[in-house]
């Protein structure tokens, strides 16, 4: 017992006995176990330090990928709001395009029913028109017959009051609108005559000097041959209306002129045609 005490209290005091004690008892790698586990430590030591290094780049980056997230969805949210103001806005505009497109259909259908109303109109005036040609047309041609016939007989009636003859006539002849109507008369002291006269509703001057030019053109009188008219012949000109200037110019121009009453300037041009 006393070897004992003896030994551990050695063992206690003496720092070289404790060792050699301790590699009798120890193996080299046991004692070498605390370097060793030392060195472990401070590697582990080491990695944990790279590892919260790592940790907190990692963190670092993922609050920065936080904060884009946040601005990416504060961003995408504005987005969603603008998008949806916009879908509202072109809902809207939608509705007044269709509403503007009715009234736009309305208006066009109105405006047809308008121009069918409008056509058919147009087509009755124009049947109308068509009518009242044919009517001034049918009017025309019976004016138009109706003051030849008072020229025809006006200027008869002047030429046997002074004694001739009617050998034919009157007639309507139209060359160029000039001549309306002819008479073939004789006396025994007078060659066989024609009586040429042009014959107006309403007689103004100019177209007194419109026919002398007419009657003096060797190709007007061409046609007058041309239509067996030949020989000496008288001009007149009638008006049912005659006009201020008139009968100067007949004077004038030696045209005989005629109205509804008979003579009022007497002729004295004789052509030979």
């Amino acid at each position: 017992m006393k070897m004992h005490s003896s030994f551990l209290r050695r063992l206690r005091e003496d720092p070289v006995f404790r060792e050699e004690v301790r590699r009798l008892v120890l193996t080299d790698e046991l004692l070498d176990l605390p370097r060793r586990v030392d060195a472990l430590r401070a590697e582990m030591l080491e990695e944990f330090r790279r590892v919260w290094e790592a940790l907190r780049h990692l963190t670092e980056r993922v609050d920065g990928l936080a904060q884009q997230v946040d601005a990416l969805a504060r961003q995408v949210n504005g987005l969603t709001q603008r998008v949806d103001a916009l879908a509202q806005r072109v809902d809207a505009l939608r509705a007044e395009m269709l509403e503007e497109f009715r009234r736009v259909w309305e208006a066009l259908r109105h405006l047809t029913e308008r121009v069918d109303g409008l056509a058919q109109q147009v087509q009755a005036l124009a049947e109308a028109q068509k009518q009242t040609q044919r009517e001034v047309g049918r009017l025309a041609n019976i004016v138009g017959a109706t003051v030849e016939e008072e020229a025809g007989d006006v200027a008869w009636g002047v030429f046997r009051h002074q004694g001739w003859e009617l050998l034919e006539g009157p007639w309507a002849v139209e060359l160029d609108g000039d001549i309306d109507v002819v008479l073939r008369v004789r006396r025994e002291d007078r060659p066989t005559l024609y009586v040429l006269v042009e014959a107006k509703l309403r007689l103004h001057e100019r177209d007194v000097r419109r026919w002398s030019e007419k009657l003096g053109d060797p190709a007007f009188r061409e046609r007058l041959r041309a239509e067996g008219i030949g020989g000496p012949a008288v001009p007149y000109v009638y008006g049912v209306r005659v006009y201020k200037g008139v009968a100067e110019a007949g004077a004038e121009l030696g045209i005989g002129v005629l109205g509804p009453e008979g003579e009022l300037v007497a002729p004295r041009t004789l052509l030979e045609i």
